[in-house]
């Protein structure tokens, strides 16, 4: 929607473009949503903004 409209602006950025959160407390984050889901897929489309999953 914004990609046709020049009134709206899109900007997608990572915890890594940010810097947001510190790597010891995603390494943390990330590990805790492993035990809970079995993999990475919820942190990977929280900090990563990916939906690949």
């Amino acid at each position: 929607m914004a990609k046709e409209n020049d009134q709206r602006i899109v900007s997608i950025q990572t915890v890594e473009d940010t810097k947001a959160i510190s790597d010891e407390v995603l390494n943390a984050e990330r590990q805790e949503i492993i035990q809970k889901n079995g993999n990475d897929a919820i942190f990977q489309q929280e900090y990563y903004c990916s939906f690949d999953a």
